[in-house]
């Protein structure tokens, strides 16, 4: 039994990482950047008083999942999901089903 030395593996810079666009950390951050253009597009559809304290955490499985800042914000986002949804499909996001609202006190 020989004792070796542990495989070392390169070290990439921030930039190369964020760059390459098929490593882990590209496509996340590729996902980060369409979540967040998208958040933005959408956030105009809601009503101005909620838009500024919710956000749109994720989109998966059909539904667009938001986090908002209190249960009141909460319980109105949830209340507008209809007019939200209808909106969406005559802006031509069809594939969105449903919006699932999450609460994320800080």
């Amino acid at each position: 039994m020989t004792d070796q030395p542990p495989e070392r593996r390169s070290a990439h810079s921030i930039n190369q990482l964020m760059a390459d666009t098929g490593s882990g950390f590209g496509q996340l951050l590729k996902r980060a950047r369409a979540l967040e253009a998208l958040g933005a597009r959408v956030s105009r559809l809601l009503d101005p008083t909620i838009a500024g304290q919710c956000k749109l955490a994720n989109v998966r499985d059909g539904k667009m999942i938001f986090s908002c800042s209190s249960p009141g914000i909460a319980t109105r986002l949830r209340m507008q999901a209809p007019a939200l949804l209808e909106q969406l499909h005559a802006a031509g996001m069809t594939d969105i089903e449903g919006v699932e609202v999450r609460l994320v006190i800080r």
